[in-house]
């Protein structure tokens, strides 16, 4: 015939205190929430890592294009040229930005400017 056996009987019986037992139980479960929240933690700092990482890359180029080739003369072919060239590298005009301005001289006041081309391009090798 078998006896049941008091589970808290049998802690008494074998010295454990089941306050300390309890205490301990409890300091495990939140380890186990910090190693899981950090866990939580590194996985999202490397899914934003490699968010960023797979982000295109992009390159600049500024193109100054001055006085003669632009004031007084409707000839475009050359920055026209100039540009296409550079599209066929792959890159693109994201602006143009015109300056002019007037210098007075000896002879009548020459009419100068310039315009600024600021062209991009997406980078692919890192």
């Amino acid at each position: 015939m078998h006896s049941q056996i008091n589970f808290v009987d049998f802690l008494k019986d074998v010295d454990i205190d089941l306050e300390e037992l309890q205490g301990q139980r409890n300091a495990l479960q939140e380890l186990t929430k910090i190693e899981i929240s950090k866990k939580d933690k590194d996985i999202q700092n490397e899914r934003i890592k490699e968010f960023y990482t797979n982000l295109p890359k992009f390159e600049y180029k500024v193109l100054k294009f001055r006085d003669r080739m632009i004031i007084g003369d409707t000839k475009t072919k050359p920055m026209e040229e100039m540009l296409n060239a550079f599209a066929r590298q792959g890159w693109k005009v994201v602006s143009m930005v015109e300056n002019t301005w007037r210098q007075e001289g000896i002879m009548t006041g020459n009419s100068h400017g310039e315009i600024l081309v600021t062209m991009e391009r997406q980078v692919f090798n890192g």
